[in-house]
């Protein structure tokens, strides 16, 4: 059966009128590399917790920090992987048992990995009002732990004019 000629015409035109239909390929490649930028991005380097009560020392580095266990000695606590351990400020009285809560914390994410030969790795944030006998208390009992790549955390700031 023939059509007339303004059945045809009026079928041109509804189908120049129809509004293009949804292209997912193109949905799809935008999702891709969406992904992609979010799993490079995530793999940056490791930003150490910001504690308010924390001051630390500045230095000038080029190299970013590794991710390693974190011990944060604070103005008034101690801290690993930010959990409250105890108050160094009471030192006389809780440093046998503080050293001993740390002794125990460390043992417990020892057993999680296994030791390569240089040691583990443990970064170690202090306030710069904090002793540094207590600091060295800490040092030796990472080392028992064989915790023997201690890093310790400042602020970066710019290298001076001139310098690299």
């Amino acid at each position: 059966m023939s059509q007339s000629r303004r059945a045809r015409r009026m079928e041109r035109h509804h189908q120049l009128t129809k509004g293009p239909g949804l292209n997912l390929v193109s949905l799809m490649d935008i999702f891709t590399i969406l992904v992609f930028f979010l799993l490079v991005n995530s793999a940056g380097p490791q930003n150490l917790p910001s504690l308010k009560d924390l001051r630390m020392p500045s230095v000038v580095s080029l190299n970013p920090p590794a991710e390693t266990l974190v011990l944060a000695v604070t103005k008034e606590r101690v801290l690993l992987q930010g959990e409250a351990l105890g108050s160094w400020q009471q030192w006389e009285a809780d440093g046998p048992r503080l050293l001993q809560a740390l002794e125990q914390a460390l043992q417990q994410n020892a057993s999680k990995t296994a030791a390569p030969e240089q040691g583990r790795a443990i970064t170690l944030m202090a306030d710069e009002t904090v002793p540094y006998a207590i600091i060295e208390k800490l040092i030796d009992l990472c080392k028992e732990q064989d915790y023997r790549q201690i890093a310790f955390a400042a602020n970066l700031k710019a290298p001076p004019q001139g310098q690299p």
